[in-house]
């Protein structure tokens, strides 16, 4: 089963609907697997391992 749960108290004016990015980046924000991986005490590589087979992957040339 797949599951993801964000905590969203601290952002304000969001949304039901709104669009998310968890990796990657919008506009000029970019979260990266390292820096997630910092924030959950882990290595990045074990960050892109733990997303499942089944969420469609988009690769896009850097802008």
């Amino acid at each position: 089963m797949d599951q993801t749960m964000l905590d969203v108290t601290k952002i304000p004016k969001v949304q039901v609907g709104d669009i998310v990015t968890i990796l990657g980046q919008d506009g000029n924000e970019q979260i990266t697997a390292m820096e997630m991986a910092k924030w959950l005490r882990t290595i990045s590589y074990e960050v892109v391992c733990g997303i499942s087979k089944r969420v469609p992957r988009v690769y896009l040339e850097p802008t």
